[in-house]
């Protein structure tokens, strides 16, 4: 649930994807995929969390620590004052020592990462094998989603909605806040590829994305979004509906709109003998009459289908 802001490259050992129009099978993009997130932070004693006696794996964060919204349950502290843990006794000792504060090194077990590939237009399928360019822009971005399952800690939700567009494709409907989607996807976006297979309905997403993180712990997504929202909102249509709505506006404009009275007290006609009559707000008050129903319930008329 982490934004990925390191620039270091590092390896990554999955394959490359069968798909040879993917923009995962550019190499140089593969080497640029972080294999993990690691992050320091300088805390005050007492941390405010829970970690496994195994391998110093987080399992809790209170609501009142200083590590609270930094860390993650199933994230590792790898080191606490430049020394390595590798069990839960070794970081309670030196947590016990008479320093304040604490630096620790911190491996996030989820996080997103994100680059930009293109800035493009938008392609329109128009037939099986056709497609068709048109002048609204978007740009392409791929996103690495890392969400590796451990033994003791359950999966949180990514909290990714999707649904489909008006052109049958998978789209962005909504994401939870503070969720790991939330990190780079937002409402609107288009769902593309997953793990370099093009994406074709809810199902076939939602079964790629376990099956990966069965298996590798991680998938990428190829987004692709709207540079602004005035490019989504336009739907082309054929030249002869143009041409009739273009008849249509020519033959409102060149009706005769009637002429806009001056306003309540219009001027007399020359030669007139009517006089002005002026509107005045009255001056009595208004009289109030009470409702007889309220004072005598027997004054009250019968109503059909009444209760």
């Amino acid at each position: 649930m982490t934004k990925q802001s390191s620039s270091e490259e590092t390896k990554n050992d999955s394959k490359l994807v069968d798909d040879p129009d993917s923009v995962l099978n550019d190499k140089t993009l593969k080497l640029k995929m972080p294999a993990e997130f690691n992050e320091t932070f300088s805390v005050k004693k007492p941390i405010g969390v829970r970690v496994h006696k195994g391998d110093c794996r987080i399992t809790h964060v209170l609501a009142e620590s200083s590590l609270n919204g930094k860390v993650f349950v199933g994230d590792n502290i790898l080191a606490v004052d430049d020394k390595i843990m590798t069990n839960g006794d070794d970081l309670q000792k030196i947590l016990q020592s008479n320093s304040e504060r604490a630096k620790l090194s911190i491996r996030h077990n989820m996080w997103s990462w994100c680059v930009h590939l293109r800035t493009t237009v938008q392609k329109i399928n128009i037939d099986k094998d056709v497609e068709k360019c048109t002048s609204n822009p978007v740009i392409n971005y791929l996103v690495l989603i890392r969400m590796k399952k451990t033994a003791d800690v359950a999966m949180s939700n990514f909290g990714l909605m999707v649904q489909y567009d008006n052109r049958d494709r998978l789209e962005v409907a909504s994401v939870a806040p503070h969720s790991l989607s939330a990190v780079h996807l937002r409402p609107g976006d288009v769902v593309r590829e997953c793990n370099g297979q093009r994406i074709c309905s809810k199902s076939m997403l939602r079964y790629l994305m376990n099956s990966a993180i069965l298996k590798t712990g991680q998938f990428t997504l190829l987004i692709e979004a709207p540079i602004s929202d005035s490019g989504m909102d336009q739907v082309e249509i054929s030249d002869d509906v143009v041409q009739i709505a273009d008849k249509q506006i020519a033959v409102i404009k060149s009706r005769k709109t009637p002429a806009i009275g001056k306003g309540a007290l219009a001027a007399t006609k020359k030669g007139s003998t009517k006089s002005l009559v002026r509107a005045e707000i009255a001056k009595t008050k208004a009289t109030i009459h009470p409702i007889v129903s309220d004072l005598d319930p027997t004054k009250l008329k019968p109503c059909k289908n009444a209760n």
